[in-house]
């Protein structure tokens, strides 16, 4: 675990931090860490979609105290982990768009055929 020591500490070899107490930390480790709680992500997010329609990621990061694509990020994951973003919803929903779907190409066919065979028509009438 990563000291107060470990961040006050010298920067060692290949960008390791080595604490007075002789434990090492790599940036990289270090960058990984969030200073966010998940709490405090979920409240943000909650926020943001609570007042979604009338408010920015901007305006709703500024009360908070932290960037807007910070916040923009958490909102994008939880909506990718919710399926806040499926348009199709429910498992029914997505069979109903399904066979709508596929209404709409057999229309879109039947509607083809019958203008090419306007066209056809039309041009074997003597004028």
């Amino acid at each position: 675990m990563l000291s107060a020591s470990a961040v006050t500490g010298e920067r060692g070899v290949a960008g390791v931090y080595v604490d007075p107490a002789g434990e090492a930390e790599s940036e990289a480790s270090m960058r990984s860490a969030s200073k966010y709680t998940d709490e405090f992500k979920r409240e943000a997010v909650a926020r943001f979609h609570a007042t979604i329609g009338v408010r920015t990621f901007a305006s709703v990061a500024a009360e908070l105290g932290i960037n807007h694509e910070t916040l923009r990020g958490w909102v994008r994951l939880a909506e990718a982990t919710d399926g806040h973003d499926d348009p199709a919803g429910s498992p029914v929903d997505r069979a109903e768009l399904d066979r709508l779907r596929h209404q709409v190409s057999l229309l879109e066919r039947e509607r083809d055929l019958l203008r090419r065979a306007a066209q056809y028509f039309a041009r074997e009438l003597p004028s």
